[in-house]
């Protein structure tokens, strides 16, 4: 949406995929990556980025008698600050 046409669906899904770990600090150093850099800013919609998130995935491995069973859970924070679980999932391997 923040580029409307000016980038394919897989230059989209390879921006993502090089996001650093804990994602871009900065507006400044998202721009800075080459896929983007090259696109003219004034056919952005920057303004739909945000660098706050709203959304905590959480998963591991839990142990039971030597089986591992594996689990994930994706919360989110409401405008009211409060925590809801959005999704749970489990698993033995």
């Amino acid at each position: 949406m923040m580029f409307g046409e000016q980038l394919t669906l897989q230059e989209a899904i390879d921006v993502l995929s090089g996001r650093p770990l804990g994602g871009w600090p900065t507006l400044d150093a998202f721009v800075q990556v080459e896929t983007v850099s090259r696109i003219d800013p004034q056919s952005t919609r920057l303004d739909l980025a945000g660098f706050v998130s709203t959304h905590i995935l959480f998963s591991g491995t839990a142990y039971f008698q030597d089986v591992p069973g594996d689990f994930e859970t994706l919360y989110q924070i409401a405008d009211n600050q409060r925590i809801q679980i959005v999704r749970r999932k489990r698993g033995a391997r």
